[in-house]
């Protein structure tokens, strides 16, 4: 990721843009995953 940003410089808020939905993304998934986990236990 960091290598593709730097190799295109004009790019890089593109670039900055798809971490931050990558990081968004992993956010919900990992809480939708806790709360299925916290369901399944007692």
């Amino acid at each position: 990721m960091v290598w593709l940003m730097r190799q295109d410089k004009k790019k890089g808020k593109i670039g900055l843009v798809v971490l931050a939905v990558l990081v968004v993304g992993v956010l919900i998934y990992v809480y939708l995953n806790r709360d299925a986990l916290n369901g399944v236990r007692p």
